[in-house]
């Protein structure tokens, strides 16, 4: 009899995670990333030497963020819904780290304000707007965007 499949599946994957250790020295397979869902993570940090890195840090670099900020007075950036999610590493939470180091204040709009969202005041956001004055369909908050901004 077989074992169900993802009882063989993470059998196997124990097994190439064993052998690679085994070959190489290293053993990537309780690092940050390569967990559920982290396969590619762990075959890179395994056998590509790779390193893992937030992934707001790589976008920042790549827009010349921390340049940006140099003179500036506030950066204002935005969240579809900001919540307490938002806290755990989401972007307005990467661009407030960024602007904090510079002294920069940081202005979130975001479409909803959701359960939790008080959590980011002390990660370095000053102030967070919602832009919807209620329960709105996506569509329709989309096509009244510019509206609903200018208001906000």
């Amino acid at each position: 009899m077989r074992p169900p499949p993802m009882a063989h599946m993470d059998d196997c994957l124990g097994r190439l995670a064993d052998a690679t250790a085994r070959e190489t020295g290293i053993d990537k397979r309780n690092s940050p990333g390569a967990g559920a869902a982290g396969g590619l993570g762990w075959a890179l940090l395994q056998c590509c030497g790779a390193a893992m890195r937030p992934g707001i840090d790589v976008v920042l670099e790549a827009a010349g963020f921390d340049e940006a900020l140099n003179g500036a007075g506030l950066v204002v950036t935005g969240e579809g819904s900001l919540d307490g999610q938002t806290a755990m590493g989401k972007v307005p939470v990467g661009v407030a780290a960024r602007a904090a180091a510079k002294g920069v204040p940081v202005a979130v709009i975001a479409g909803t304000l959701g359960a939790g969202h008080e959590a980011v005041y002390s990660m370095g956001i000053r102030c967070a707007i919602g832009i919807t004055p209620g329960p709105m369909e996506l569509a329709e908050a989309m096509d009244r965007a510019e509206e609903l901004i200018g208001r906000a």
